[in-house]
């Protein structure tokens, strides 16, 4: 023992590593370690199992191998480390993407994913249907491809993105296909414009298509709109108006339009008289007028699927109607309006609501608050044809006064069946309901049931009105 002490003290140096493997340990089992400049070839014999080689020239973590094999056939493999595992990733990586499209996968089928700086040409062979193309300097939504043809005759298309959506579908693009299902190609058809109108910021040489450049006037929203409605008349379009009080007689109202009156009171000052005002529904909205004997608003033929709704009309004068209605119309609505002046019975309308003109039919007046001195709702002798008009759950009287009522609640001045229906309202008038005939069928033949009325300071439930 003392000898051998002395030797690994003293020990020479062993000679440098060279390209024949030098052992360094060996017991009975075989060589236990070794070096040199040279890795062992596989299937070796001599090299007992967990035989440690030292790569004695290695670089890149490349520089201990251990035997996984046998001392019949050695199977030296690298040990790892962060280092050679950083370097083996770094060898195993692809090469960055050239003009010449580089291949990632691929399967009997074909090449299913590749890369590269060029998309590759049409017909090219030797790519899987669907196999996916990244296009590694692509930009604006071109980045990723995939193949819609054969193996046999590539044809790559960008993949849609939110990028390049707009880019890659045109307008005519969206026709064909719309066209080619039989659907309606305009795109106006479903959304339409949205219009705006502001009294303050607005100027009438702007578009009006957004806030930031609205009209400044009610009358040129509605000019635009309907130019655009009589270039294509399918667009449902909207306007919102900022709260303000526009000063204007308007002479038309914009067809296939939702108006709606936005961030608190807005008020159309004047009297107006419009037609084919079909399908323009109007919300929150105050008309006030001072002309003296002239309706608020004048609604005249043509003008089906007009619609009030949370709309106020009041008189700054003793006006005839709040709402007139001539000609021909049909599914009009007054909705939870607020109709005439409740705390100025000077200015009291003579009729609040009166249908003028030749039918209307499939109307409703539902909801409403109704106040008028003379007569609330008059329907006239000029509806000739069958009208079932709804006058439902409104509240007609004077107003806010002690003592007088109104002349008529609701006055139905037709000669024949019209087959009105006027159910549960509620009215304070000298006369609740009242009919014009002689025939004694023209109170059954309108469906007159369950209102409430407060007549000459007598209340009860009306069914039938009155035959005058």
């Amino acid at each position: 023992m003392a000898h051998m002490g002395w030797e690994l003290e003293n020990m020479v140096p062993a000679p440098a590593a060279t390209a024949t493997v030098r052992a360094s340990f060996v017991t009975e089992d075989g060589i236990m370690e070794c070096y040199g400049t040279t890795v062992p070839t596989d299937t070796t014999a001599g090299y007992a199992p967990g035989c440690v080689f030292q790569h004695a020239d290695g670089a890149g973590g490349a520089t201990r191998y251990v035997n996984e094999g046998s001392v019949t056939s050695c199977d030296f493999n690298l040990m790892i480390t962060t280092d050679n595992i950083n370097a083996q990733v770094a060898a195993a990586s692809a090469p960055v993407g050239a003009g010449t499209a580089q291949t990632l996968r691929q399967t009997a089928d074909g090449i299913t994913s590749s890369y590269g700086t060029t998309v590759p040409v049409d017909t090219t062979a030797g790519y899987a249907v669907g196999c996916i193309f990244q296009h590694t300097d692509g930009t604006n939504g071109t980045a990723l491809y995939v193949n819609e043809g054969s193996a046999a005759s590539c044809d790559f298309n960008a993949l849609t993105t939110g990028e390049n959506l707009m880019t890659t579908i045109t307008t005519d693009q969206i026709t064909a296909v719309l066209n080619a299902a039989g659907l309606n190609p305009n795109v106006n058809a479903t959304f339409g414009n949205v219009y705006w109108v502001d009294a303050d910021t607005g100027d009438d040489s702007n578009d009006g298509l957004s806030s930031e450049n609205a009209f400044e006037t009610v009358g040129a929203a509605i000019t635009a709109n309907n130019v655009a409605f009589d270039a294509d008349s399918d667009p449902m379009n909207t306007m919102y108006i900022h709260s303000k009080t526009y000063t204007e007689n308007l002479t038309a109202f914009p067809k296939n339009c939702t108006v709606v009156g936005i961030g608190g009171k807005v008020r159309i000052q004047g009297y107006h008289v419009v037609d084919h005002a079909q399908n323009c529904r109007i919300h929150n909205v105050q008309f006030r007028s001072s002309t003296a004997s002239e309706p608020i608003l004048t609604v005249g033929s043509s003008s089906h699927g007009f619609e009030l709704h949370k709309c106020v009309f009041e008189g700054q004068a003793a006006i005839s109607e709040c709402l007139l209605f001539t000609g021909n119309s049909s599914d009009i609505v007054i909705e939870e309006c607020r109709i005439g002046y409740e705390t100025n019975v000077a200015n009291s309308p003579d009729i609040a609501i009166r249908f003028g003109g030749v039918a209307n039919q499939r109307g409703k007046v539902i909801n409403n608050q109704i106040f008028s001195t003379g007569i609330g709702i008059q329907i006239d002798a000029t509806m000739i044809s069958g009208n079932f008009l709804l006058i439902k759950d409104n509240v007609i009287c004077a107003g806010n006064s002690t003592t007088d009522q109104a002349t008529i609640g609701i006055f139905d001045k037709t000669s024949g069946p019209k087959g009105g229906i006027y159910v549960h309202n509620f009215i304070s008038a000298a006369d609740g309901i009242q009919f014009v005939g002689t025939s004694v069928n023209v109170t059954s033949e309108n469906l007159c049931m369950g209102n409430w009325v407060n007549q000459a300071g007598t209340a009860s439930w009306e069914d039938g009105g009155t035959i005058d």
